[in-house]
């Protein structure tokens, strides 16, 4: 017992001088020489460039869905990497192996991605290049400008081996509007067999909207172009010419046409629902009315138009701005409720109108 009275301090002051000892190493840490230092995120960039260049020659086609045949092109969705450009696809078509005159008939890779300003689009031009050559360190390059571009780079990626290689393309496309970057790799033995990956990935129809809010601003977004983006088919027998069928559709409302009332001064997108109940055609207009009303909270300059009707409802955008001709326009949104002429039902109509002012 008297032992143990006797350790008590000696115990208490090893706990201090360990407590000390702890928060001089805490402090010594904290000082900016001693911080630990965490290695940058590596760049992904090198690796994906690779696993690009190993699907050439098989033509890609374990990273390719939805096959479309264009004009001259067929083209598909891919699952490769973007390598950082705002769009991806694999295409065949025509394209020319390094520093050879004669076109070929190859598949290809091609990113690419915009740009309204010409310096961002150099900038973002010479990255891509310089990644490209501490990736690869290729074999041979050439930059001699052709034709149409403003700058172009061509890479033979390895030295042949029996006219076997790979050539890697980056061009700028310089224009008023906007500035192109294009990315393009392809094997000079690339196979061309058809066909798309086992278990593509499942397509959402993204010009398919569920959204009121989502739908009007997508077409107040295609409103400065006319919504030429989203017209499709050229309609015989209708009430404007031209009117074209749109690839963008509201729920289950039916036929989405864009016609041009007054060229490029007045044209709509619209799209209508066939009921045969009038009760029930009633219900449903005055749900949908209730529901462009309560978008105001999304769009404040929506205002409702006094001169309504019980059945026939207005709604204009205080947001007026230029389209591509530079012209003034507004625009506006009629939603009516109207009898069917030939017959019993009613039809509601849904119109997004961009017109002048």
């Amino acid at each position: 017992m008297l032992t143990l009275v006797f350790l008590i301090p000696i115990m208490i002051k090893n706990i201090c001088a360990a407590i000390l000892l702890m928060f001089s190493m805490i402090a010594s840490l904290a000082q900016p020489g001693n911080t630990i230092k965490k290695n940058p995120p590596a760049d992904p960039f090198c690796d994906s460039l690779q696993l690009i260049l190993k699907n050439s020659k098989d033509g890609f086609i374990a990273y390719r869905y939805n096959e479309t045949q264009q004009s001259v092109t067929m083209s598909y969705n891919t699952t490769l990497p973007s390598l950082g450009f705002h769009k991806k696809f694999v295409q065949t078509g025509q394209v020319n192996p390094y520093k050879q005159t004669a076109a070929t008939n190859l598949p290809y890779y091609i990113a690419t991605s915009g740009y309204t300003d010409i310096a961002a689009a150099n900038q973002f031009f010479s990255t891509v290049k310089n990644k490209i050559k501490n990736c690869l360190k290729p074999f041979a390059q050439d930059s001699t400008v052709r034709p149409g571009f403003a700058r172009y780079t061509s890479f033979q990626v390895a030295k042949p081996v029996k006219d076997s290689f790979i050539t890697v393309e980056l061009i700028l496309l310089a224009d008023a509007k906007i500035n192109t970057i294009a990315l393009r790799i392809f094997h000079s033995k690339g196979s061309l067999e058809k066909g798309n990956m086992k278990n593509p990935p499942v397509i959402a129809n993204k010009n398919h909207y569920t959204s009121l809010p989502g739908l009007l601003q997508a077409l107040m977004d295609h409103s400065p172009n006319n919504f030429t983006a989203i017209r499709s088919t050229l309609l015989q027998n209708q009430e404007w010419s031209p009117t074209y069928s749109a690839i963008v559709s509201f729920r289950d409302l039916a036929f989405p046409k864009i016609e041009y009332v007054t060229k490029n001064l007045w044209n709509q997108y619209t799209t209508n629902l066939f009921i045969k109940d009038k009760a029930a055609a009633e219900l449903r207009f005055n749900e949908l009315a209730t529901e462009i009303e309560q978008c105001k909270s999304n769009f404040p300059y929506q205002r409702y138009e006094n001169r309504s009707k019980p059945f026939e409802k207005w709604w204009y955008y205080d947001n007026p701005r230029n389209d591509v001709e530079g012209k003034r326009f507004k625009n506006e949104l009629r939603l009516e409720l109207k009898k069917f002429q030939y017959g019993d039902g009613y039809y509601l109509t849904f119109e997004f109108r961009k017109t002048a002012g």
